[in-house]
């Protein structure tokens, strides 16, 4: 049958959908809808909408779905459609059964997101977000110095700060939290990690210069209603973790999330007389609810409470002591975070495509930490708002997001030494409100491309504009292509985000030093530092293709991502190794990131996953273009993992993480000295977990760093810790060798009850 030509510039608009047995409207997609007698036609889009061009042999539009009794319109002119199917049968009851991945690579979202849910993360003990990738090649784990246990993230090669850190697409860890906030979410809390590399989309801020973290936590309609998780490691480490989900009625639902943990010995395993991690407790309470206020309508908030206090240093130190003697060398860090935040949907009923929603959020965290003779304070105050309105332009194939946004950042720093040097301090106050609007096209299951651009006002540093680009290119049903181009902006805690450098005997030098002395008080004040905003364009591609090996779902991934800087706020180590100097940037400033990775299933319930990193990032230093520090050229990456069909599961990680550029040493006249590149090594840990009385108890144990692999002379000076050539933060490799561990997750399955 020949094809009927359509008219010239006119086409048809509506939306089918179905009722289903409470009286809700719901969309229904892949529809066929097409012209009587003829072969032209189009299928409903996710939201039930098409758009048919018209023709001029027929004004009869069939409608027509599986299980649905078709209808036939008379249509006499163009107007919006909106058509209701009836139910034709009761169809017979089947299922169909999709084994989901415990990492996956969405092939429809326009940017590159690597998504780990619960089966990835308990691969690994996985106490908090930051030990959360040991499994994932694309994030890095290292620890930030000797003294504080502390892990910090890094992505495509930079800092955690690069990284939009975000809870249910809120920004949480930023600021003076972004040296230890990490370790504030449990693993235990996570649904699911997302991953996204290079600039993400606009609406979400414009902060990202890396990359985005986004977590999801256990939802308030989750359907485990209790969930409890405890573990112990041999270095003294013990956690407890309570999950409870209630529902309260048809509307209402909430959460109560709980986390305590404790370190109570004393671990010296390289033998330097400082211990390998801090004695401490942690106490993390979080509320969640859910209410539906009427249909469309919705809210979803909660607040969270952490105390965090921790005592290190040399072995036997107490804080009984007193600050000012030199007897012992000690760290002391007290942390508390209190946050509170509110997310109001709005839906419009029988207009699935068209929402509003408003994201509202506020954080107060307080630091305080003693590291020897330096006493460091630390308070932030942030608040946060972000308006969003969605829509679509004529058909789903054209979407949009507009929208206002607000921040306001208080940041309070003071670093004070009991010695001769002048105290440093830092105040901000900033408010930065902006708007932005971004539009999608999308062809079929083909083509996607993102534009989006946002106007900000910052009321230290002005207007600046963000725009961004995603490219998503599926030639195949099985390989997907994504292109992206970006800026990203956002401006430095100077001392926060560096607070693990206080681990050390460096003094701190700041731009234009003749210009921040304060006669009366005396002390040195950041803000006329001429610190500017850290700024930086990235683009990157990647490409995705999934094929059969052995019959079984196979998938290989490449990306290469660049990153430069127009300014950055460089951190130099390696002009002084009594010093660090703060500036912004002069010269280049630069990260190459390329990653493969491929995932294989040689046999059922068997999963290896293969892959290799590699950075280039140089910045221009005193010296001129050094390679960043302690961040490896290569890395190698493997997991294995195999479930039995009794319920055992055996998880293996081995890595090799090449050589690491370190900051001179040179001119230590002590003697002890650093060469300019850290060894090569390998890692390796292995978890075993054991499922019983149909998953309601998991018990498992694993050993991380098998091989027993130390960083042995981690502490520069650690005989003489007050002497000027003290430093702690040279850390290139783990500290405490080999480690047991053991634990439980309890789910009990409770019998519903009916009313």
């Amino acid at each position: 049958m020949k094809s009927v030509k359509a008219q010239d510039n006119q086409s048809i608009k509506g939306i089918v959908s179905e009722t289903d047995n409470k009286g809700n409207i719901k969309p229904i997609e892949a529809a066929s809808v097409f012209w009587l007698g003829t072969q032209l036609g189009t299928k409903t889009d996710s939201n039930g909408v098409f758009n048919l061009a018209v023709t001029d042999k027929t004004k009869r539009l069939v409608v027509t779905y599986v299980g649905y009794k078709p209808d036939t319109i008379f249509v006499s002119k163009q107007q919006f459609l909106k058509v209701m199917l009836i139910n034709k049968n009761e169809l017979e009851e089947f299922s169909v059964s999709y084994e989901r991945k415990s990492s996956e690579v969405s092939f429809i979202d326009p940017w590159k997101t690597t998504v780990m849910n619960e089966k990835e993360l308990f691969k690994s003990a996985c106490c908090n977000l930051s030990e959360s990738f040991e499994t994932n090649p694309s994030v890095d784990v290292s620890f930030a110095d000797a003294l504080t246990g502390t892990k910090q993230i890094q992505m495509l090669g930079l800092a955690s700060q690069y990284t939009l850190m975000s809870q249910e697409m809120i920004p949480s860890t930023r600021g003076i939290a972004a040296n230890i906030g990490t370790a504030y979410t449990p693993g235990s809390w996570l649904n699911n990690i997302q991953i996204t590399k290079g600039q993400g989309s606009v609406v979400n801020g414009f902060e990202s210069l890396a990359g985005q973290i986004n977590t999801e936590l256990h939802a308030t309609e989750s359907h485990d209603k209790l969930m409890y998780n405890a573990y112990y490691g041999a270095g003294g480490r013990l956690e407890n973790n309570m999950v409870y989900t209630g529902k309260v009625n048809s509307r209402f639902s909430n959460t109560i999330l709980l986390h305590a943990n404790a370190t109570v010995l004393e671990r010296d395993h390289n033998k330097d007389g400082f211990m390998d991690n801090p004695k401490g407790f942690q106490y993390n309470m979080m509320y969640r609810f859910r209410y539906q206020l009427y249909k469309g309508l919705n809210l979803l908030g909660g607040f969270r409470f952490v105390e965090d206090s921790r005592t290190g240093g040399q072995l036997g130190y107490s804080r009984n002591e007193e600050n000012l003697t030199v007897k012992n060398y000690g760290i002391e860090l007290d942390t508390k975070r209190k946050e509170g935040w509110l997310k109001i949907g709005y839906i419009f009923p029988n207009k699935v495509y068209k929402s509003i929603g408003l994201q509202l959020s506020a954080v107060n965290q307080e630091n305080k930490a003693l590291f020897g003779l330096q006493k460091y304070h630390g308070l932030q105050n942030t608040m946060y708002s972000n308006l969003i309105y969605q829509s679509i332009i004529g058909n789903t194939n054209h979407k949009f997001r507009t929208g206002l946004s607000w921040q306001h950042d208080k940041h309070e720093e003071n670093l004070s030494k009991f010695s001769d040097e002048l105290p440093i301090q830092y105040f901000r106050k900033e408010n930065v409100a902006g708007s932005f609007f971004e539009y999608t096209y999308s062809h079929l299951a083909i083509f996607t491309m993102v534009a989006g651009i946002r106007a900000d006002y910052n009321s230290i540093f002005g207007g600046f504009v963000t725009p961004r680009l995603h490219l998503r290119y599926a030639p195949l049903a099985t390989t997907v292509i994504r292109a992206s181009m970006g800026r990203g902006q956002r401006t430095p805690s100077l001392l926060g985000e560096n607070m693990s450098l206080l681990a050390s005997s460096r003094r701190f030098y700041f731009p234009k030093d003749n210009l921040v002395f304060i006669t009366a008080p005396k002390f040195y004040d950041l803000n006329r530092a001429g610190i500017l905003p850290e700024i930086a364009w990235n683009t990157g591609m990647s490409i995705n293709h999934e094929f059969k090996f052995n019959y079984r779902p196979a998938s290989i991934g490449i990306d290469y991502f660049y990153t430069q800087f127009s300014n950055q706020l460089v951190v130099d180590r390696y002009a002084d190794s009594r010093s660090v100097y703060f500036s912004n940037l002069n010269g280049r400033s630069y990260s190459h990131s390329a990653q493969i990775q491929l995932d294989i299933q040689p046999k059922r319930r068997f999963d290896i996953r293969l892959a290799y990193r590699y950075y280039d990032v140089k910045t221009q230093y005193q010296q001129g273009m050094m390679s960043a520090p302690l961040v490896s050229k290569h890395r190698a990456f493997s997991n294995f993992s195999y479930q039995t069909k009794n319920k055992w599961s055996f998880d293996y990680t081995f890595q090799w993480i090449g050589q690491k550029p370190l900051p001179g040493t040179a001119n230590n006249h002590h003697g002890e000295t650093f060469s300019n590149f850290s060894d090569d090594f390998f890692l390796s840990n292995v978890q075993v977990t054991k499922s019983l009385f149909n998953k309601q108890l998991e018990i498992y144990a694993g050993v991380e760093n098998i091989f027993n692999f130390m960083q042995h002379h981690a502490i520069l000076n650690a005989n003489e810790p007050f002497d000027e050539f003290f430093d702690a933060t040279l850390i290139w490799g783990p500290i405490f060798g080999r480690m047991q561990y053991a634990g439980l997750r309890w789910r009990p399955q409770f019998k519903s009850t009916k009313n």
